[in-house]
């Protein structure tokens, strides 16, 4: 659960949960919504989250754990990364820089208290995932290789971050993997949209 002093450093840059809602791909909130939240217009609440926003939460370290140590990966957890151009941040859930290839790492939960359908969800191990997911990695990926200077996790040094693995514990399927590559296309645009956006 992030913080109050949190909630509002987010309202100054875009992150990577904001990505779909700006292209209007998000099924949970709305483009307007977010200007609202960003202009500091969105009425704040002391209410809990949901229960399966909650459960989500408490899971999430035990779904990183079952993807590091499945697939072998050190992972780096709870990694903040500012891209250069001040507008674009993403929290990444895990970073594993010494993966082969190098990855980030998105973890999910899904359906467990009903609600959000497992039927989005393709075969294991496939690119096979919910809009609103595919734009969310893309963000991150687009945010760590561009990295500021000092906040970069990626660079000269280091080989660039490709893949996003997003490790899935889903409702009757159990622990699953999904790997999206990073596709320079669709990054490139959805930074200029989000750009667009905010400016």
């Amino acid at each position: 659960m992030i913080s109050t002093e949190q909630r509002k450093a987010r309202q100054h840059t875009l992150g990577s949960s904001d990505a779909a809602s700006v292209v209007g791909k998000d099924p949970y909130r709305s483009a307007y919504e977010t200007w609202l939240s960003k202009t500091g217009q969105l009425e704040e609440t002391d209410e809990p989250p949901s229960e399966a926003a909650r459960l989500g939460q408490l899971l999430e370290p035990a779904v990183l754990t079952w993807a590091a140590d499945t697939f072998g990966l050190l992972l780096q957890r709870d990694v903040a990364v500012r891209h250069a151009n001040g507008m674009l941040a993403a929290n990444l859930d895990g970073l594993a820089l010494s993966a082969d290839p190098p990855c980030i790492v998105e973890a999910k939960t899904v359906g467990l208290l009903g609600g959000a359908t497992a039927d989005a969800w393709g075969d294991a191990e496939t690119d096979d995932v919910p809009d609103h997911v595919l734009l969310q990695v893309t963000h991150q990926l687009a945010v760590v290789n561009g990295a500021l200077p000092g906040h970069r996790v990626s660079g000269p040094h280091l080989p660039s971050v490709e893949w996003a693995l997003i490790p899935t514990l889903i409702a009757r399927r159990g622990l699953v993997m999904f790997r999206v590559p990073r596709d320079p296309d669709l990054e490139a645009a959805l930074v200029e949209a989000e750009l667009a956006w905010w400016q």
